[in-house]
């Protein structure tokens, strides 16, 4: 269990889960950010951390938490750079690669067949072009079988954008390693690429069989649906082509039967299912399937009784946490004063650096119906409370975006309050973490349990759990998360604290 194992990693300090970081532009490009800081994470976690171990990914283009069926020129070079440096790492499994490629009839396929297992996994590239020119890129995976994204699971970079770039987002076309689920289904005039598909992911089914070089006969499909029809009739061709599988004109001679059938989903919308079933019914041989979507032609969909497509609304995963931001006075030596930020703010971005005796604020985007929660992790292992908290120094402050709400800690419009969190002087490490809930449910059980944990104020800190009672409140804290995972995400960052004999002024 992915939540179990990151956070008892929390305790024992181990460096294994899965967390959100942020880059700037600078100095790094968003070519360098890509394969410098997105490919190593994405080769490592994907490669090595169990969740995703023997699991079939997909990379494609989010926006707004939807999958997109259209994908501009800038995210499709992301993407292909990223494909081509997973495609050669072992361990793991992208699923479609053959989908998006221009392909010819008389080419065979070379794809291995262990990426053809159902998609669990979508990792969404999610790249925009905001009033200013800057360019932000948000990397997200989402469990498409428990439809919820993963927590934790993230990368973001922000930069300027090149006239080329913002060329490149102009130019969108179909991302075609879609084509066939649902969010883009084959259309009327493409039997011969809805055959070659089927044929691809049925060989790859054939081959699991307990048998060598099956003989298939397909049964001529009945309909009078011109596109099916004609799939079934391509699908002998392209079976036959690779070579260890026979057609067999005569039933009596073959070891399975193929045949294909419709079922109308809404609309005009349809799946196609191809079924294998063994030939003699006493065989030992397993019934298999393969399916695709399409689109009927709607003239044929209404004349048949069905009613027209209605618009549906998209459907929408919960949102999870965005990124914790580390934000820091332009002026640390007013770190002391209790007008900390009149010089002003910036964001830390990537690994997070504070000189010891600094300090700091947090700030995370959540969606607007959400409440938000804040523990640490002191470098010797001690986990502390942030919020909420009773103590006058802290405070969550919420104000809207764009996008929700953005929740701050600590708030800094608190009167005779300084609004800062102080790193400590003793350890070289701490980590902070952000549990976001959007349901009155899961916020009182997830308040109740942080209640268990003492309090940080203003640099006092009383560590009064032994270890044994720190593990058994964090075994205790994955099954919360595990038994509310759809209204609850969290995210967690590092920092860093770092000695000097500078002077405090102007340190960033």
């Amino acid at each position: 269990m992915f939540r179990s194992i990151c956070l008892t990693l929390l305790l024992i300090g181990l460096s294994g889960c899965v967390t959100q970081q942020t880059r700037s532009a600078s100095p790094s490009t968003l070519d360098q950010w890509v394969e410098q800081d997105l490919i190593p994470y994405l080769k490592t976690q994907l490669s090595q951390h169990p969740r995703f171990q023997g699991e079939s990914i997909l990379l494609g283009r989010l926006n707004d938490g939807a999958i997109q069926p259209k994908m501009d020129q800038l995210t499709r070079n992301i993407r292909d750079k990223i494909n081509a440096e997973l495609l050669a790492t072992p361990g793991i499994h992208l699923a479609r690669q053959q989908r998006d490629k221009h392909w010819s009839h008389r080419d065979r396929p070379t794809k291995p067949c262990d990426g053809e297992q159902p998609i669990h996994y979508f990792i969404g590239l999610d790249l925009r072009l905001d009033s200013s020119q800057q360019l932000n890129l948000t990397l997200r995976a989402l469990d498409l079988q428990q439809n919820s994204w993963v927590s934790g699971f993230s990368r973001q970079w922000q930069g300027e954008a090149s006239r080329q770039q913002a060329e490149l987002l102009q130019t969108v076309h179909l991302d075609e390693s879609l084509r066939g689920l649902r969010m883009l289904p084959f259309v009327q005039g493409q039997p011969d690429l809805m055959a070659r598909q089927l044929a691809d992911d049925l060989y790859c089914r054939l081959k699991q069989l307990p048998v060598q070089n099956p003989k298939l006969h397909i049964q001529p499909y009945e309909s009078d649906e011109a596109q099916a029809r004609t799939t079934m009739e391509l699908l002998t061709h392209y079976l036959a082509r690779f070579g260890d599988v026979h057609i067999e004109n005569n039933q009596a001679d073959a070891d399975l039967t193929i045949k294909g059938k419709t079922h109308r989903i809404s609309g005009n919308l349809q799946q196609f299912w191809v079924l294998v079933q063994p030939a003699e019914a006493a065989s030992a041989l397993p019934d298999i399937s393969v399916s695709t979507y399409l689109l009927s032609d709607p003239v044929q969909a209404t004349t048949i009784g069905t009613v027209p497509a209605q618009k549906e609304r998209p459907v929408r995963v919960v949102k999870s946490a965005g990124v914790l931001q580390i934000i820091t006075p332009r002026k640390l030596s007013l770190c002391g004063t209790r007008h900390p930020w009149r010089s002003g703010e910036r964001v830390l971005n990537g690994q997070a650096a504070i000189p010891k005796q600094g300090c700091f604020a947090l700030e995370i985007a959540a969606p607007a119906e959400s409440r938000g929660f804040f523990f640490k992790k002191r470098g010797d292992g001690a986990l502390f409370r942030l919020a909420p908290s009773e103590c006058r120094y802290l405070g969550v402050r919420s104000s809207r975006s764009s996008n929700g709400k953005t929740l701050r800690l600590p708030s800094r419009h608190r009167r005779g309050v300084e609004g800062v969190l102080h790193s400590d002087d003793q350890f070289e490490r701490e980590t902070y973490y952000a549990i976001i809930t959007n349901d009155d449910r899961s916020a009182g059980v997830v308040a109740a349990h942080l209640a268990l944990l003492p309090e940080s104020c203003h640099g006092y800190e009383d560590p009064q759990l032994n270890a044994e009672e720190l593990m058994g409140w964090l075994q205790k804290l994955d099954r919360l998360m595990l038994e509310h995972a759809s209204n609850v995400a969290w995210t967690s960052r590092d920092i860093t604290l770092i000695n000097t004999n500078n002077s405090l002024i102007n340190i960033y």
